[in-house]
């Protein structure tokens, strides 16, 4: 008959299988417990203020591995925090604190930053929250925190919302994933396909793709504008400069304009001027980096070397401008590389060069001169003239009769270093 006996090796492999034992189930034990992640956040309406364009819930929940249009205090976070995450995935929540992905889609996601990265805040800095319109009507809402008592409660993860893998087109066996999005009717879904996010509908059938035009066409000498090419040599004359060849697919094709181009579109520009308000009001929250983080998600669709002339101006947000852009009212664009002058206002997240606007004069990052009645930058390096000059962070001039370097304020002349 075997014995077993009791060796010092074999105590010591003993007390280590005991131990591995005892590890496991610790590790385990929180598969079957409450994290701090297995939580939900429950808001009951506690006043009784009746605020235009804003929903009457009286209750509901906020819940982890869902999307959510949430807006932070800007007075509370550090000046390199955004505040505004309007496609955000929540993906935990503990007694005091929210953490989020910036993109629901990864593809745009990983295109702009290259990585996931979590953001923390607390409960108690979250101001707004934003309730997009469902799938089939238009109307969208803000909830007012302040108006709710907010109690996190654990979660029995079987009452949070789930994701899930589901066949969305007929006739295809690809599984994708749908995920919880709260509209103003609660709990609507949402699936991605190829960087391009959509309401999920239940099994639809298949967008054809047979029409899509992969032809890459040049022009030289001179062509119109908008078009069905991706470059063109030389005169480019139209409404306004832009590649349409695919549009009824959802896509997104490049025009590459060198030599001149004449944009004739005369009345956009007014429309133009009520949407920079939008842009400002970014800008006041939004450090350099961050904002050209988010427009690199947005990929380029129009690049112009040479020189651009617009009755009204370009308003391409996605544009990069190399070499000389006139706009008799505005200017906006990703990327000026050069010199730009407009009538009324400019606006650019990445400016090497002259940036002239005869009201206003906004810039992400700069490097040289900027000229406007009220210029403002996140970022910049090199020198500000006008009547008002604001930046966050400038190392360079500021001359006009108020000037505001991001440290102190003074009239006349400021600098910093």
């Amino acid at each position: 008959m075997y014995s077993w006996r009791l060796t010092p090796l074999s105590l010591k492999k003993l007390i280590m299988k005991k131990w591995i034992i005892l590890l496991t189930f610790a590790s385990t034990g929180n598969l079957f417990g409450q994290t701090d992640s297995d939580w939900m956040l429950h808001f009951q309406k506690q006043s009784t203020k009746q605020y235009m364009f804003q929903k009457d819930s009286d209750d509901f929940y906020l819940a982890k591995n869902a999307v959510y249009g949430l807006e932070f205090e800007p007075d509370s976070l550090p000046p390199h925090r955004i505040n505004k995450h309007y496609g955000s995935k929540l993906t935990g929540i503990s007694k005091d604190s929210l953490y989020l992905i910036d993109y629901f889609n990864a593809y745009e996601y990983c295109g702009a930053y290259g990585k996931w990265d979590t953001l923390h805040y607390g409960i108690n800095q979250l101001k707004k929250i934003h309730l997009s319109n469902n799938k089939y009507y238009g109307a969208s809402a803000d909830l007012l925190v302040s108006d709710y008592q907010i109690t996190p409660i654990q979660d029995p993860k079987k009452s949070r919302p789930q994701s899930k893998m589901v066949q969305v087109y007929k006739g295809d066996s690809t599984y994708y994933e749908v995920m919880p999005f709260l509209t103003v009717d609660g709990y609507d879904y949402l699936f991605e396909i190829n960087g391009q996010t959509y309401f999920y509908h239940g099994r639809v059938p298949k967008p054809g793709t047979s029409g899509v035009d992969t032809t890459y066409r040049v022009r030289n000498i001179a062509w119109f504008t908008p078009n069905r090419v991706e470059k063109i040599n030389g005169l480019a004359i139209g409404v306004y400069p832009a590649n349409i060849k695919n549009d009824g697919f959802n896509g997104i094709d490049s025009l590459t304009i060198n030599g001149l181009n004449i944009e004739l579109m005369p009345f956009v520009g007014f429309l133009l001027l009520i949407a920079e308000a939008g842009v400002n009001e970014d800008l006041d929250h939004f450090t350099y980096e961050h904002v050209l983080l988010e427009k690199k998600a947005e990929r380029s669709t129009l690049k112009m070397n040479g020189l651009s002339i617009g009755a009204s101006g370009l308003g391409r947000s996605n544009a990069i401008i190399c070499g000389v852009n006139l706009a008799g009212l505005y200017t906006s664009a990703k990327e000026i590389h050069g010199v730009s002058a407009s009538g009324v206002f400019c606006s650019t997240y990445l400016m090497n060069g002259i940036s002239l606007a005869g009201l206003l004069n906004t810039v992400g990052k700069g490097n040289g001169l900027q000229i406007g009645a009220f210029n403002r930058a996140v970022q910049i390096n090199g020198i500000q003239i006008g009547l008002y000059n604001q930046a966050k962070k400038i190392r360079g001039l500021q001359i006009g009769l108020w000037n505001d370097n991001g440290r102190f304020s003074l009239p006349f002349i400021n600098f910093r270093w």
